[in-house]
């Protein structure tokens, strides 16, 4: 049995129409997969820079809210201001330099004004600044700008050898361009 050209040619354009019609179904199908992809995803834009915005704006409002809550807390009395003598960074030095001579068995001698009787504490093991200050004019009640004291918390001993942890001041008076120990004292 065969098949007539006629039949033939039938047959090969239903094959050809129907490869077509599958191949637009498919650009379809793709076209539309790509559209609902790209809609998708610009939704996904949509929300992520919605967060971020909104992300933004939190962090900026957290921000005003701690600038404003630090502006009204009290400033603490063992900070000094930056006008008092004892808020000078080099004072501070002087004194902490005194106690590492300390704590490696020496007198500290060149942290002293000259002149002056010189003061040891003994086995020194550590320390910790805990306030500083400057000194008030007895007459005007004006800050003498060239004194201050900083209080550590030392951990020593005794000339026994008991340990012993205590609150010291270290008085300091500036003498040329250096800060030179006056005094130490056991705090009140």
């Amino acid at each position: 049995m065969s098949l007539s050209d006629e039949e033939r040619r039938r047959i090969e354009e239903e094959e050809r129409v129907r490869a077509e019609a599958r191949i637009w179904a498919e650009a379809e199908a793709r076209k539309q997969a790509e559209a609902a992809a790209a809609a998708k995803a610009a939704e996904e834009k949509k929300k992520t820079g919605d967060t971020a915005k909104k992300g933004c704006l939190g962090c900026l409002g957290l921000i005003v809210l701690l600038i404003v809550i630090g502006s009204l807390l009290p400033e603490s009395k063992d900070k000094p201001r930056s006008s008092e003598p004892g808020a000078d960074f080099d004072a501070k030095w002087a004194a902490q330099q005194l106690i590492e001579d300390w704590k490696r068995g020496e007198s500290g001698t060149q942290y002293w004004k000259d002149g002056l009787p010189l003061q040891n504490l003994y086995s020194v093991r550590g320390y910790e600044h805990v306030a500083s200050g400057g000194w008030k004019n007895k007459n005007d009640g004006t800050w003498e700008p060239n004194r201050a004291w900083h209080r550590f918390r030392i951990k020593s001993s005794t000339k026994g050898g008991f340990p012993v942890e205590k609150l010291w001041d270290i008085s300091l008076e500036k003498v040329g361009s250096e800060w030179k120990v006056t005094m130490v004292t056991e705090a009140q």
